[in-house]
């Protein structure tokens, strides 16, 4: 089975990514580093990534969605034999209720 994770190299995609490797999933990341577009180099989750692709056995990272992956894509989007998280970016301006 393969978990995708969009948002791999950020907190919570991070954290998903060891999970489903964990429970024996083979995982695609996917993260375009936005955050240092955004808010500079200083905010780039490269060190996220980096660390990923050491830790975990077989993780595969991309930054974009090209014509290859979209097979593998396809191919995944079968209940039976995958897995998928999407991850989108939250952002919240202060406590609930309160914009």
């Amino acid at each position: 089975m393969v978990a995708l994770v969009t948002g791999s190299a950020g907190l919570i995609g991070a954290e998903s990514v060891r999970f489903f490797a964990d429970k024996g999933l083979d995982v695609v990341g996917i993260d375009n580093d936005m955050r240092a577009y955004f808010f500079g180099p200083e905010a780039s989750t490269d060190w996220s990534r980096n660390r990923l692709q050491h830790e975990i056995a077989g993780y595969q990272h991309t930054s974009v969605i090209s014509k290859p992956w979209r097979k593998s894509f396809s191919t995944m989007a079968q209940p039976s034999t995958s897995c998928c998280m999407l991850l989108r970016n939250l952002h919240m301006t202060g406590p609930p209720g309160n914009p």
